[in-house]
C-alpha cells in the first residue's frame, strides 16, 4: 500500500518514509477522532447486535511532511477500480467473523478456497481503534 507514493518521495530524495513517518500520524489522527466522537455517534459498547460502518478519512501532507486531517466521511466514495477488492475485504474482515460460512448449510457446502486464495492475505484495512469494555 502506498508504494507508488514512496517511489515519488524517494525520487525527490526527501528522506521521508511514509510507512515509518506518515502512517503513524494517520493512525493517531484516526484513533483520536474516534475517541473524541464516540459518545456523539450514539453507539453503546453493549449493543444487542453487531454492526460496523466504513469511514473515509482525507489527509494532506504539508511541505514539512506533517500529516493533516482534512475531513471524515461517513459515506465514503470508493473509486470503481477499487470496489471489488474493497467489497471482498470488507466482507472478509467485518461480516465473515460474525456470520461464518459454517452457520449456513448452503455456504458451508460451497468450496470457497479458490475465492479466498484470490484475496491478498494482507488487507488494505487496518484496525486502528477497538472499543474496550
Amino acid at each position: 500500500m502506498f508504494e507508488e507514493f514512496q517511489l515519488l518521495l524517494d525520487q525527490d530524495q526527501t528522506g521521508w518514509n511514509f510507512k515509518a513517518d506518515g502512517w503513524p500520524q494517520i493512525r493517531d489522527a484516526v484513533e483520536h477522532s474516534f475517541r473524541a466522537s464516540w459518545e456523539l455517534m450514539g453507539s453503546t459498547p453493549r449493543c444487542a447486535y453487531t454492526a460496523f460502518q466504513v469511514f473515509g478519512y482525507d489527509f494532506m501532507i504539508d511541505a514539512a511532511y506533517k500529516v493533516w486531517l482534512i475531513e471524515v466521511n461517513a459515506a465514503p466514495c470508493v473509486t470503481e477500480r477499487l470496489r471489488p477488492r474493497f467489497a471482498e475485504q470488507l466482507i472478509r474482515l467485518a461480516i465473515d467473523p460474525v456470520f461464518p460460512h459454517t452457520c449456513h448449510p448452503l455456504l458451508a457446502a460451497e468450496d470457497t478456497t479458490e475465492q479466498q486464495d484470490d484475496l491478498d492475505p494482507a488487507p488494505d484495512f487496518e484496525l486502528v481503534y477497538r472499543l474496550t469494555d
